[in-house]
C-alpha cells in the first residue's frame, strides 16, 4: 500500500484472503483430528473404569470369562496366581486398543 493512498489495493486484499483461506484449510483437518483423539481419550477412560469395576467385583463373585459391554470386549484369563482381566475396543480414531489388569484372588 502506498503511503499517500488510503485503503488496500485489490491485490493486497486478494492476497490476504488467499492467506486466510489456506490457513483455514490447513487447520480444519487438524481440528478434526483433535476432536477424534479427544473422543478416544474419553473412550479409554470408560474402558479403564469398566476394567477397575470388573476387577473389584471379581473378588466377590465368580464371573464368566468373556462378555461385551457397549463396544468394549472384556475377557478374563484364569492363571495359577490370579486373574488377568483385559478390555479391548476400537477407538473413534479407528485404532484398536487393549488395557489389562492383573487381579490376585
Amino acid at each position: 500500500m502506498k503511503n499517500a493512498e488510503k485503503g488496500m489495493t485489490l491485490i493486497e486484499t486478494a492476497g490476504a484472503l488467499t492467506l486466510l483461506t489456506f490457513s483455514v484449510l490447513f487447520l480444519l483437518p487438524v481440528y478434526s483430528l483433535l476432536i477424534s483423539e479427544q473422543q478416544t481419550i474419553t473412550q479409554e477412560r470408560t474402558a479403564l473404569y469398566l476394567l477397575e469395576k470388573k476387577a473389584l467385583s471379581i473378588q466377590e463373585y465368580n464371573h464368566d470369562t468373556s462378555w461385551y459391554v457397549d463396544g468394549y470386549d472384556i475377557q478374563i484369563t484364569h492363571l495359577q496366581e490370579g486373574r488377568d482381566i483385559c478390555v479391548k475396543w476400537e477407538g473413534s480414531n479407528e485404532r484398536k486398543y487393549e488395557k489389562c489388569i492383573f487381579v490376585l484372588p
